[in-house]
């Protein structure tokens, strides 16, 4: 089992900052401390469902990707719907599987400076997809669709995955393609891996899951 045992620094940085941004002010603080590890984990803060155990497991599983520059977990949707059965996650509906994105990732030092504008135009606008349109097949690919028009090579893959012929290992290599990075998506089968609370009514569910879990009374409203 991984042990956790790391002092805490806050890094400074402006708050219209990007998240690539962000990264890359992340790893130059860590080399400015004389930490010269090649991989990093990154993670969300907004998760308070997730547990040491599905932790502990991607950090294993990591051990067998070092050499790789973008290491993403992904959850089984039918993992999160057993949870959350109404969840409005971003799904990526791939030839043998249906997964949306986990809550935490690892990025090698290649993957955090080549990678920062697509980080910025996935991330931006993954958010910005409508509620009533996060099953749809298509919108997995709406934040990138501005990037992979600009490399012809990819559109083979997009068209394959717009069919639904489109495995998850064809979606890592279309991700290489526009990225120029190695990239590797690995299955955790938690939920709450994968759930945030960006939005108003995700808060509400996973706040009683937190409360289930952990033992804590729960109460109605934001708190």
């Amino acid at each position: 089992m991984a042990i956790f045992d790391y002092p805490v620094h806050y890094v400074p940085i402006p708050m219209i900052s990007t998240f690539g941004q962000k990264l890359l002010a992340g790893l130059e603080y860590a080399r400015s401390q004389g930490i010269d590890d090649n991989m990093f984990v990154v993670s969300s803060s907004d998760t308070p469902g997730i547990t040491v155990e599905p932790i502990n497991d991607f950090f294993e599983i990591l051990d067998n990707y070092l050499d790789y520059d973008f290491i993403q977990s992904v959850v089984p949707e039918d993992v999160g719907k057993d949870v959350f059965s109404d969840h409005q996650r971003v799904v990526a509906k791939f030839k043998e599987i249906t997964v949306f994105t986990g809550e935490l990732y690892a990025m090698s030092e290649k993957g955090i400076r080549t990678g920062q504008k697509i980080i910025d135009e996935t991330g931006s606008g993954r958010r910005r997809i409508r509620k009533e349109n996060r099953e749809k097949k298509s919108s997995a690919l709406t934040p990138i669709i501005r990037i992979v028009r600009r490399k012809p090579r990819t559109w083979p893959l997009i068209i394959r995955f717009l069919l639904g012929r489109m495995k998850m290992a064809q979606a890592e290599k279309l991700l290489e393609i526009i990225g120029n990075v190695k990239v590797k998506a690995v299955i955790i089968h938690d939920a709450a891996f994968g759930m945030d609370i960006d939005l108003t009514d995700d808060y509400m569910k996973v706040k009683k899951y937190v409360s289930k879990i952990k033992n804590v009374p729960f109460t109605e409203g934001i708190s």
